[in-house]
């Protein structure tokens, strides 16, 4: 589909382009008159798609048109950009991206990251305070990584990485954070910080929650004994917090494990999406782009 775009040049003078309908918010030109000019540009597009402006006719420096955006410095064509930012949003694998875009392996780790650092910053844009008076969050802890070994035999072996997290049981609300010790030093402060006062809390018996009612917050804490019962008489469970456990995993089981350092981001990831429709993921991102690197 075609649409016009209005680029603005000095002294009120506007030329408008015929560009295809991709990311022009982030003023990504895919075609348009191979080269014009004005009584102060030139205009003249590249091979690879993009625009680059001249400041003068008899000039060689130029201003591209990716300058200050998302897309600045890369050397993907727009077409091959559109399909990275696509097939990331449909949350296909890399090696299905590499094959098809024919983009080398580091190419496309970078993009991938890059996009979970959009998705990082999407969420710490909000408070991710969850719970309040008449909620009820249930909250529990999980291993994310395994221990594993060193690098070599005298290396020292990698400890296991835990995840701490809760989910409001109304409104499915959810945080996370990832905690070194799993006491009550390291997870009553991330209760206050995460859950709001007059919520009430439920978890199974793991001794470092006993102080959430002395906490002052006007928690209300109960408990069930999976020993016994996965869900007490009074409907008390963690059923909802397990799942969330359970889903989060299966993406780092279907890409047979990551790298330890990429695993924060890639939780950050899965918590995006987690809030979104499955048909919005790509217009949001690209919005999401937008408001990040205004150009």
């Amino acid at each position: 589909m075609l649409i016009i775009v209005p680029l603005t040049l000095d002294k009120g003078h506007t030329k408008s382009l015929r560009v295809n309908k991709f990311f022009t918010a982030m003023n990504v030109v895919v075609k348009a008159k191979l080269k014009f000019s004005t009584a102060n540009h030139i205009f003249k597009l590249q091979t690879n798609g993009f625009l680059d402006i001249y400041h003068s006719q008899k000039c060689s420096d130029f201003i591209s048109i990716r300058h200050g955006s998302f897309f600045y410095k890369s050397n993907l064509t727009p077409t091959k950009l559109l399909y990275m930012v696509y097939f990331w949003s449909k949350d296909h694998d890399q090696v299905m991206i590499i094959d098809e875009l024919k983009i080398s392996n580091r190419t496309c780790i970078d993009w991938c990251q890059f996009f979970r650092e959009i998705c990082s910053a999407d969420l710490l844009r909000g408070s991710g305070v969850i719970g309040g008076p008449g909620h009820v969050v249930a909250i529990d802890e999980s291993v994310i990584a395994k221990r594993g070994r060193g690098a070599n035999a005298q290396a020292r072996p990698i400890p296991q990485q835990w995840i701490f997290g809760g989910v409001d049981l109304i409104t499915n609300q959810c945080f996370m954070r990832f905690v070194d010790r799993r006491d009550a030093n390291t997870l009553l402060p991330i209760i206050r910080q995460y859950i709001a006062p007059g919520t009430e809390i439920w978890s199974d018996e793991w001794a470092a929650y006993r102080g959430i009612t002395g906490m002052g917050n006007g928690y209300t804490h109960k408990t069930v004994c999976h020993k016994h019962l996965f869900k007490t008489p009074q409907g008390v469970h963690t059923n909802n917090i397990e799942r969330l456990w359970s889903d989060c995993k299966r993406k780092f089981k279907r890409m047979n494990g990551t790298v330890r350092g990429f695993v924060p981001s890639y939780i950050d990831e899965w918590m995006w999406r987690r809030t979104r429709e499955r048909d919005h993921y790509f217009s949001d991102i690209v919005q999401e782009i937008a408001r990040q690197y205004p150009v």
